[in-house]
Protein backbone atom coordinates (compact mmCIF):
# COMPACT_ATOMS: atom_id res chain seq x y z
CA UNK A 1 0.00 0.00 0.00
CA UNK A 2 1.50 3.56 -0.88
CA UNK A 3 1.33 6.56 1.63
CA UNK A 4 -1.37 8.76 0.41
CA UNK A 5 0.78 11.90 2.29
CA UNK A 6 3.83 11.21 -0.12
CA UNK A 7 3.20 11.56 -4.24
CA UNK A 8 3.90 8.83 -5.81
CA UNK A 9 6.23 8.07 -8.71
CA UNK A 10 5.00 7.44 -12.03
CA UNK A 11 5.83 3.99 -12.14
CA UNK A 12 4.23 3.47 -9.21
CA UNK A 13 1.16 5.27 -10.78
CA UNK A 14 1.16 3.05 -13.88
CA UNK A 15 1.42 0.06 -11.53
CA UNK A 16 -1.47 1.16 -9.71
CA UNK A 17 -3.55 1.45 -13.14
CA UNK A 18 -2.34 -1.85 -14.24
CA UNK A 19 -3.77 -3.42 -11.19
CA UNK A 20 -7.19 -1.24 -11.52
CA UNK A 21 -7.46 -2.45 -15.03
CA UNK A 22 -6.88 -5.83 -14.39
CA UNK A 23 -9.01 -6.11 -11.73
CA UNK A 24 -11.92 -4.54 -13.99
CA UNK A 25 -10.95 -7.12 -16.76
CA UNK A 26 -13.61 -9.63 -15.96
CA UNK A 27 -16.34 -7.68 -16.46
CA UNK A 28 -15.02 -6.89 -19.67
CA UNK A 29 -14.50 -10.27 -20.91
CA UNK A 30 -17.56 -11.42 -19.53
CA UNK A 31 -19.82 -8.57 -21.10
CA UNK A 32 -18.39 -9.18 -24.23
CA UNK A 33 -19.04 -13.20 -23.95
CA UNK A 34 -22.57 -12.32 -23.16
CA UNK A 35 -23.10 -9.89 -25.94
CA UNK A 36 -22.01 -12.55 -28.16
CA UNK A 37 -24.57 -15.25 -26.39
CA UNK A 38 -27.30 -12.77 -26.82
CA UNK A 39 -26.52 -12.41 -30.33
CA UNK A 40 -27.03 -16.17 -31.01
CA UNK A 41 -29.45 -16.83 -28.80
CA UNK A 42 -31.92 -13.45 -29.34
CA UNK A 43 -31.60 -12.08 -33.01
CA UNK A 44 -28.70 -11.32 -35.58
CA UNK A 45 -27.89 -8.02 -36.11
CA UNK A 46 -25.00 -6.77 -37.75
CA UNK A 47 -25.15 -3.43 -34.91
CA UNK A 48 -25.12 -5.43 -32.27
CA UNK A 49 -22.48 -7.78 -33.80
CA UNK A 50 -20.30 -4.40 -34.53
CA UNK A 51 -20.52 -3.98 -30.95
CA UNK A 52 -19.12 -7.35 -30.13
CA UNK A 53 -16.29 -6.64 -32.36
CA UNK A 54 -15.85 -2.96 -30.37
CA UNK A 55 -15.86 -4.62 -26.89
CA UNK A 56 -13.23 -6.89 -27.89
CA UNK A 57 -11.00 -4.36 -29.91
CA UNK A 58 -11.44 -2.54 -26.85
CA UNK A 59 -9.94 -5.00 -24.48
CA UNK A 60 -7.31 -5.81 -26.91
CA UNK A 61 -6.36 -2.35 -26.75
CA UNK A 62 -6.71 -1.57 -23.37
CA UNK A 63 -4.79 -5.14 -22.68
CA UNK A 64 -1.63 -4.00 -24.83
CA UNK A 65 -2.00 -0.41 -23.24
CA UNK A 66 -1.43 -1.67 -19.94
CA UNK A 67 1.38 -4.19 -21.00
CA UNK A 68 -0.73 -7.60 -20.43
CA UNK A 69 0.32 -8.83 -23.74
CA UNK A 70 -1.12 -12.11 -23.91
CA UNK A 71 -4.28 -10.94 -22.96
CA UNK A 72 -4.18 -8.50 -25.79
CA UNK A 73 -3.35 -11.32 -28.74
CA UNK A 74 -5.91 -13.73 -27.24
CA UNK A 75 -8.10 -10.66 -27.85
CA UNK A 76 -6.30 -10.27 -31.22
CA UNK A 77 -7.28 -13.21 -32.28
CA UNK A 78 -11.30 -12.92 -32.10
CA UNK A 79 -10.93 -9.53 -33.86
CA UNK A 80 -9.51 -11.57 -36.47
CA UNK A 81 -11.89 -13.74 -37.18
CA UNK A 82 -14.98 -11.31 -36.32
CA UNK A 83 -13.90 -8.42 -38.38
CA UNK A 84 -13.98 -10.77 -41.59
CA UNK A 85 -17.46 -11.30 -41.13
CA UNK A 86 -18.09 -7.80 -39.92
CA UNK A 87 -16.28 -6.58 -43.25
CA UNK A 88 -18.56 -9.37 -45.17
CA UNK A 89 -21.95 -8.72 -43.33
CA UNK A 90 -21.99 -12.70 -42.94
CA UNK A 91 -23.77 -14.47 -40.22
CA UNK A 92 -20.73 -16.88 -38.78
CA UNK A 93 -21.78 -20.56 -40.32
CA UNK A 94 -22.00 -23.13 -37.14
CA UNK A 95 -18.12 -23.99 -37.82
CA UNK A 96 -16.47 -20.44 -37.27
CA UNK A 97 -19.23 -19.52 -34.33
CA UNK A 98 -17.57 -22.45 -32.74
CA UNK A 99 -14.08 -20.96 -33.42
CA UNK A 100 -14.99 -17.77 -32.17
CA UNK A 101 -16.15 -19.60 -28.62
CA UNK A 102 -13.18 -21.40 -28.42
CA UNK A 103 -10.99 -18.15 -28.86
CA UNK A 104 -12.79 -16.86 -26.13
CA UNK A 105 -11.97 -19.89 -23.91
CA UNK A 106 -8.67 -18.92 -24.41
CA UNK A 107 -9.03 -15.14 -23.44
CA UNK A 108 -10.75 -16.39 -20.32
CA UNK A 109 -7.97 -18.75 -19.57
CA UNK A 110 -5.39 -15.95 -20.28
CA UNK A 111 -7.03 -13.66 -17.94
CA UNK A 112 -7.33 -15.64 -15.30
CA UNK A 113 -3.92 -16.64 -15.54
CA UNK A 114 -3.00 -13.15 -15.29
CA UNK A 115 -5.18 -12.41 -12.53
CA UNK A 116 -3.97 -15.50 -10.44
CA UNK A 117 0.13 -14.48 -11.19
CA UNK A 118 -1.10 -10.90 -9.79
CA UNK A 119 -2.65 -12.37 -6.57
CA UNK A 120 -6.12 -11.01 -7.77
CA UNK A 121 -8.72 -13.93 -6.93
CA UNK A 122 -11.60 -11.68 -6.28
CA UNK A 123 -13.41 -12.08 -9.93
CA UNK A 124 -11.87 -15.30 -11.71
CA UNK A 125 -13.82 -15.92 -14.67
CA UNK A 126 -15.23 -18.92 -15.82
CA UNK A 127 -15.11 -20.96 -19.01
CA UNK A 128 -17.60 -21.42 -21.64
CA UNK A 129 -18.39 -24.60 -22.39
CA UNK A 130 -19.41 -26.46 -25.20
CA UNK A 131 -22.83 -28.24 -24.63
CA UNK A 132 -22.80 -31.60 -26.77
CA UNK A 133 -26.34 -31.66 -29.13
CA UNK A 134 -28.74 -34.33 -28.57
CA UNK A 135 -29.53 -36.48 -31.39
CA UNK A 136 -32.18 -34.50 -32.62
CA UNK A 137 -30.50 -31.29 -32.48
CA UNK A 138 -27.91 -30.29 -35.67
CA UNK A 139 -25.89 -27.23 -34.30
CA UNK A 140 -23.93 -26.88 -30.90
CA UNK A 141 -24.60 -24.32 -28.70
CA UNK A 142 -22.30 -22.56 -26.01
CA UNK A 143 -23.32 -21.47 -22.71
CA UNK A 144 -21.27 -19.56 -20.12
CA UNK A 145 -21.57 -21.10 -16.54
Amino acid sequence: MVNKSQPMSFEQELEELREAYLRGLPIKVERAIQAWQDLKEVAWEMETFKRVHRMFHNIAGGAGTYGYAAISAEARKILGVIWALVESGAVPPPDVALEIEALMQGLVCVTNNEQSEAGHQTHPLRKPYTRRPSRSTAAQEVFVV
